[in-house]
């Protein structure tokens, strides 16, 4: 018997890693294919590339290709070096940052390849490993595609462990200019390079000289550093007759494959999450349910056991369909490519499918003494940290993630309003009640605060390296200056009380970040992209507000008919907040009515095929929902909307679910009583078609535009 339920709960998830796996294989295909035979556009100037040196790369004495460059993240020599300040020979930084700077195609800038892979080599009779054209026209094929747009800064910063510093950490003198250009002189006599051939960092101006790592310092470490490690470790397992010809064409490899594994974890994840959700959900719905139909005999038995069965199917049919409709997701060319799309849906998805598994528990064992005695506050504890580590990795992949730090302060507030309301008749008990909500208010405001913290170490880290601290020590006049936006903080900290934001800098410098600052006519078409996913996300945060308005007039109803409108409203936000921790017993609530209500009524708002997705204990996920919505609609570029929410946000899925699964019940009545009645039929017919259209069309635009240098980022 425990053997079958192991089967029929595992079949669903191998069911979904299969698609999520076979849907990432096909969209790379696709844009292979697409990459391989529609011409490519020209981005301009201004727009980072990324060099896989497939075709630049010339053999070297026994044909072995140059496979990593030295200075780059696979060079063993460069690993030795501590990029700590002082601490370090100034002949090997001076030498790996000049040998980085210069043509690829040097024989002389390749790193060491025989100890890079001495160790499949050394049975190897020639040195040189075996190379197979098909594999590396493979590679020639599929790799490509994957190094446009924001996957070239990616990929960039994950081959070149130098690209967030500035001048000063890559500075081209030693201890003073006239050492500096002997040492360089005799360093490079064979090739006839000279010191004053070369670029001096000092007489650029500081949009020039700081404009590559104030630019990388807008994409969070995180996913460079997996990609990195990821290439790392295939290096050291993998024959180098089966890797891609460079360290480059690796790295993006490598990206890849982390992504379709992350990609698959987020799905799993993202079923786990609404299943967890709906099993609470449908634990309150049951009682109150039940509830109902004691108290009216219009509600049949035979009623109540189709409900039961409808519940039953629904908790594996509609976690199934929010997992596979995030795998065919309108953004899935980036969640393909060398975004950090991936990753953060991996580590987002899977802190509230923790999150979720440990509150089920939780409002389980209130009601079993026993069992709670045995369950502990321990086990909170462990999920509660364990989800908050999840999302502070998910800060450091995408600084979006600090948004589940309001999740969490919402959960707070609700947990609070939920022990008021089950409190509120012990009057004596006020001043352990208001200690107990300050305790819980401050537990998670310090979850909250965890959450945040990568993304403010990543600006701390950023104006570090810029502001305070200098590799060698030089005289002042050899440096670099600063960056300006270093004295602009200082003065900014002595006459007002706002802290300076790199990241924040960064954004609105180099890409115009502000609010309504893309709120202009040239970018009319990219509202018009966005508008889809932004419609659905604000429908859906109207929708949860429907039915919970309806939810809180059927359980008042008749309690405060005659109170006024705003007083009912905080009424209602009270008990919406209260209702979303999960916590509240409906069976206390009031479920009887003055108003005799029919069967129809009921059922419409604890109906579970329609509305389970919409159901009090989701209000977090939905106004999460609607913060995204507002910050793609008017802070961020409007044309990420779709990937930043897709990626983001479980309820935009949930949502498409209940659209996709609605009963299409005839509006008022079985006759139609004008045509725009009929169209409305009309068009909740023809939803789900339309919203699978839209999926589909997205991604077949992606495929065209974004790997053929297309404005689809």
């Amino acid at each position: 018997m425990a053997g079958s339920q192991a089967e029929k709960s595992l079949s669903p998830r191998l069911s979904i890693v299969a698609m999520a796996v076979s849907s990432r294989i096909f969209l790379l295909l696709a844009m292979s294919i697409s990459c391989a035979t529609i011409p490519d556009v020209f981005p301009g100037d201004d727009v980072v590339q990324f060099d896989l040196r497939l075709h630049s790369t010339r053999d070297r004495d026994a044909g072995v290709k140059c496979f990593c460059l030295r200075g780059h993240a696979c060079d063993l020599f460069a690993e030795d070096i501590s990029p700590r300040h002082g601490n370090w020979p100034r002949d090997s930084m001076y030498d790996r940052s000049r040998r980085r700077r210069s043509s690829s195609d040097d024989e002389l800038l390749c790193a060491d390849d025989d100890r890079l892979l001495f160790h499949h080599r050394k049975s190897n009779k020639t040195g040189a490993a075996l190379r197979y054209a098909w594999l590396d026209h493979v590679y020639n094929f599929i790799l490509p595609p994957v190094t446009k747009w924001d996957s070239a800064r990616f990929l960039s910063i994950s081959v070149d462990p130098w690209a967030r510093y500035p001048p000063s950490w890559r500075v081209y003198l030693n201890e003073d200019t006239k050492l500096g250009c002997e040492s360089f002189d005799a360093r490079n006599a064979d090739s006839g390079k000279t010191c004053n051939n070369e670029p001096n960092v000092l007489d650029v101006d500081d949009d020039e000289r700081y404009y590559t790592s104030e630019q990388s310092h807008a994409f969070m470490p995180l996913t460079p550093l997996l990609i990195r490690h990821l290439a790392n470790v295939m290096i050291w397992i993998m024959h180098p007759t089966f890797l891609p010809p460079t360290y480059e064409a690796t790295v993006a490899l490598a990206a890849i494959i982390l992504n379709i594994l992350a990609f698959t974890v987020a799905a799993i994840s993202l079923y786990n999450l609404t299943t967890y959700m709906l099993m609470g959900n449908y634990n309150s719905d049951e009682s109150a349910f039940s509830n109902q139909t004691s108290e009216r005999e219009s509600i049949s038995k035979d009623s109540c056991i189709v409900e039961a069965n409808d519940q039953q199917s629904s908790r594996t049919k509609l976690p199934t369909i929010s997992a596979q409709l995030f795998c065919i997701n309108p953004a899935g060319v980036f969640f393909t490519v060398a975004y950090s799309e991936s990753v953060f849906a991996m580590l987002t998805f899977a802190g509230y499918a923790i999150a979720a598994k440990g509150r089920y528990y939780e409002n389980n064992m209130r009601g079993n003494q026993k069992a709670k005695t045995q369950y502990s506050s321990l086990w909170t504890f462990f999920f509660s940290v364990l989800s908050t580590v999840l999302w502070m990795a998910a800060s450091y992949a995408r600084s979006n993630g600090t948004f589940s730090s309001i999740w969490t302060m919402i959960i707070a507030i609700g947990n609070c309003c939920s022990l008021i309301a089950r409190n509120k008749n012990q009057k004596r008990n006020i001043a352990a009640l208001a200690c107990r909500c300050i305790l819980t208010i401050a537990w998670h405001l310090c979850l909250a605060l965890m959450i945040a913290a990568p993304v403010f170490y990543h600006d701390w880290r950023g104006h570090y390296i810029h502001c305070l601290d200098t590799p060698f020590s030089l005289v002042d006049t050899q440096l670099p200056p600063r960056p300006t936006w270093c004295t602009v903080e200082a003065s900014a900290k002595q006459f007002s009380f706002q802290t300076f934001s790199l990241y924040a800098y960064v954004q609105r410098k180099h890409w115009n970040v502000g609010f309504m600052k893309y709120f202009e006519l040239k970018q009319i078409p990219n509202f018009i992209l966005a508008a889809p996913v932004l419609m659905i996300s604000y429908s859906a945060a109207l929708e949860w507000i429907i039915q919970s308005w309806k939810r809180h007039k059927y359980e008042m109803d008749g309690k405060y008919g005659k109170c006024k409108l705003s007083r009912y409203v905080i009424l209602w936000a009270f008990n919406a907040l209260s209702a979303s921790s999960g916590f509240d017993d409906i069976n206390n609530r009031k479920t009887s009515s003055s108003k005799g209500n029919s069967t129809e009524e009921i059922k419409s708002i604890f109906d579970v095929s329609s509305h389970a997705l919409l159901g009090p204990t989701f209000l977090p996920y939905y106004a999460l929902l609607a913060g995204f919505a507002l910050v793609g609609t008017f802070l961020a570029h409007v044309q990420i909307s779709t990937r930043l929410i897709c990626s983001s946000c479980p309820a935009f899925y949930w949502f498409i679910v209940v659209l996709i699964t609605r009963k299409n019940d005839p509006v008022g009545g079985n006759k139609m009583n004008s045509d725009a009645e009929a169209m409305t039929q009309m068009l909740v017919r023809e939803l789900p078609r339309i919203l699978y259209f839209y999926f589909a069309f997205y991604n077949v635009l992606g495929i065209v535009m974004h790997v053929n240098w297309l404005p689809w980022t």
